[in-house]
């Protein structure tokens, strides 16, 4: 029997037999291995590069190693889930639960490159997350 599901773009051997797989491309082991747990959302604006008027953009999930060698790869992102009180530190992190991950937008053309954050409002906000808040509001109402 053949399958009509298609296959890991980096594998090219698992199916992609979950809606979230095949938005992605990638098979959920894949999508470990190289960070790129979800397909980011084109969050950005539909307008044309605000440089050079281009309209093509690469969008790409920002990842990092985290300095070690055999390291997973992980989303880049504003800050991380923790398990403990207090700061979070190297033991306390969840890097499996990234908040406010960064995607980047760069002009095909010029290399202008725009970055969005996903979920910015469910960004932890605290010392501990190495957050605050920066509220520009006037006091006496709404920008005019």
């Amino acid at each position: 029997m053949v399958s009509s599901a298609p296959v890991c773009k980096v594998c090219n051997s698992r199916n992609l037999n979950s809606r979230l797989e095949r938005s992605r491309g990638l098979c959920d082991e894949c999508a470990k291995e190289t960070g790129l747990w979800l397909e980011p959302p084109s969050i950005r604006p539909t307008r044309p590069c605000q440089r050079c008027g281009h309209t093509q953009f690469v969008c790409s999930q920002l990842r990092d190693r985290g300095g070690a060698k055999d390291a997973a790869l992980a989303p880049l992102s504003l800050s991380v889930a923790h398990t403990s009180k207090g700061w979070a530190t190297a033991d306390s992190v969840k890097p499996w639960a990234p908040m406010g991950i960064l995607i980047a937008f760069a002009c095909r053309a010029c290399g202008l490159t725009e970055l969005y954050t996903l979920e910015a409002d469910k960004i932890p906000i605290g010392p501990e997350y190495g957050t605050h808040l920066v509220d520009y509001t006037p006091p006496g109402g709404p920008l005019r």
